[in-house]
Parts: structure tokens; C-alpha cells; sequence
């Protein structure tokens, strides 16, 4: 058994409320996070900056292979833009033209699992 002094014990206390109330806060940011990924946020998105393949998939939801079998597709457009297929980091010509490809693409599975 472990005996505290009282400072101890306040000490302790203080820390876990400031745990608690860190937790708490991240639970707000992922409530509006939800809230906000609820409306397509790629729709006619204008990227600012070049961005990771990975952050794409998490920005649309999907997993990094899916995003991987839709980027099959547009591999001929994205040669173009001279990105390879290898690329984790994509110029913002190629993230724009991705999300607007992609938010048809991501209409279309929409449907398709309401018909399911």
C-alpha cells in the first residue's frame, strides 16, 4: 500500500484534473471535427499548399489503399502534372485536380452504398 502526504495527494489531484480537463477539450475538437467532416470539405476545395497522399485520404475519410485504387485511375493525369506513382508529397495543381476528381468518384459510392 502506498501512503501520500496531503501535498502529495494535491499534487496528484491537480495533475489528474489537468488531465481531465486536456481530455475533455480534445473531445470538443473531435465533436466539431465530426461536425465539419459531415459536408463534403473537398468540395471545390482550392488547396493552398502541397499536401501527403495520407492527409488527402484522412481529409476525405478513406483509408490510404482506397485512395491508392481511385489514384489508379488518374495515374495517366497525374504523369502529366509529372507526379509519379511513388510520391507521397503532391504539387497543389495535383491535390486540386485529385479532390475535384474524387468528390464525383465520392458521390457515386455514396450512391452506390444507398442502394445497398
Amino acid at each position: 500500500m502506498i501512503t501520500l502526504s496531503n501535498y502529495q495527494f494535491r499534487e496528484l489531484q491537480s495533475h489528474f484534473m489537468a488531465a481531465q480537463s486536456h481530455l475533455e477539450a480534445m473531445d470538443t475538437i473531435l465533436i466539431a471535427a465530426k461536425q465539419q467532416t459531415s459536408e463534403p470539405i473537398y468540395a471545390g476545395m482550392h488547396p493552398t499548399r502541397p499536401m501527403r497522399k495520407k492527409e488527402i485520404a484522412n481529409m476525405l475519410g478513406i483509408s490510404s489503399r482506397h485512395l491508392a485504387s481511385h489514384l489508379k485511375l488518374l495515374r495517366p493525369q497525374l504523369r502529366e502534372m509529372g507526379v509519379s506513382e511513388r510520391a507521397k508529397m503532391l504539387p497543389i495543381q495535383a491535390v486540386s485536380f485529385i479532390c475535384a476528381s474524387l468528390d464525383i468518384e465520392k458521390n457515386e459510392v455514396e450512391n452506390c452504398k444507398k442502394l445497398n
